[in-house]
């Protein structure tokens, strides 16, 4: 069954209440097995560089003391955990967990008709300090000093204990000269970094650059030399066909699931029937066109979509 759980608090882990003095939250169908309240999202995850705006996230169906409560809640931590509970043959409950886990850059209620929703948008890093300015970052390093090096010194004060910052990228790619570079923002850092690394990887054409990807409450900065354990994805878990996008990039529906993430390395099975009980032995070899997949093989995650309304069975999820 459908399942999701959505808890708004303070910037210390504490209840937030609506005009009224009630507590918002949390919103849980865990003991409702399918029934709750209607909530309509997309949480896109991708690397910093490209400047997205962020998740948004709504949800109908509540009372006036949480809409004319809403402006209070930008600041505010959120997180919503999804997926799918035991109740249908396909269902996987391994697969949920933490869709988004961040802040609320902009919260607004909306009433159209007879719908009333809280209508969210959601970053996934903080925007601001604890004193409410703004967070400034600085790369700054010698020559000989290590990239993830300056770049671990340069974010970490910037964010609070409980944000941590992973890096996972080539040891070669050492400062030449001296540098000192101000950002104001993370995705400024982004920017930053992929200039640099064009400096330090000497035009090889072969290395793919460093990915900064902010989800799920950490900030996470990789390259081609880390390499995750391969996921497999089941037949049973795709939605139609994978689709061509560009060169050597392609994308494939599943119902929602959180535990792939970006930089991971999944392996795609030849054919929608892979591993069903109908197809035996040699039998693989003769299934017709239409049940073999576009694309097959082990492919590396750059990006996620989460797409999801709860109450609408026909939509599908992703």
């Amino acid at each position: 069954m459908r399942y999701y759980r959505i808890e708004i608090t303070d910037e210390n882990g504490g209840p937030i209440n609506d005009s009224e003095g009630n507590v918002i939250g949390p919103w849980d169908t865990e003991k409702t097995k399918g029934v709750g309240l209607h909530v309509v999202f997309d949480i896109p995850t991708l690397g910093l560089d490209a400047g997205i705006a962020g998740a948004s996230l709504a949800v109908f169906g509540l009372p006036l003391s949480i809409l004319r409560h809403a402006v209070n809640l930008r600041g505010a931590r959120i997180t919503m955990y999804g997926g799918f509970q035991d109740g249908l043959p396909l269902a996987n409950p391994e697969q949920s967990g933490v869709v988004v886990n961040g802040w609320i850059s902009m919260a607004y209620g909306n009433w159209v008709g007879v719908n009333q929703s809280l209508n969210l948008t959601i970053s996934p890093i903080p925007w601001l300090t604890e004193e409410g300015k703004g967070i400034a970052i600085t790369l700054s390093g010698e020559r000989g000093d290590k990239l993830s090096d300056v770049i671990r010194r340069g974010l970490t004060p910037a964010f609070p204990e409980e944000f941590p910052i992973k890096i996972n990228i080539r040891d070669n790619l050492i400062l030449r000269e001296p540098l000192k570079v101000p950002c104001y923002t993370i995705f400024a850092v982004a920017v930053q970094i992929k200039r640099i690394v064009q400096s330090l990887s000497g035009g090889d054409t072969s290395y793919a650059g460093i990915r900064v990807v902010a989800h799920k409450g950490s900030i996470e900065i990789s390259d081609d030399s880390y390499e995750p354990e391969e996921k497999d994805i089941a037949a049973k878990d795709l939605i139609g066909q994978p689709c061509w996008l560009g060169p050597m990039v392609m994308s494939f529906k599943t119902p929602l699931r959180t535990n792939l993430s970006i930089n991971d390395r999944v392996k795609l099975p030849e054919s929608l029937l892979s591993g069903s009980p109908l197809v035996v032995g040699s039998q693989q070899s003769k299934l017709p066109e239409s049940a073999r997949l576009n694309f097959s093989g082990i492919f590396q995650i750059i990006a996620i979509r989460h797409i999801g309304e709860f109450c609408n069975h026909q939509v599908k999820r992703g």
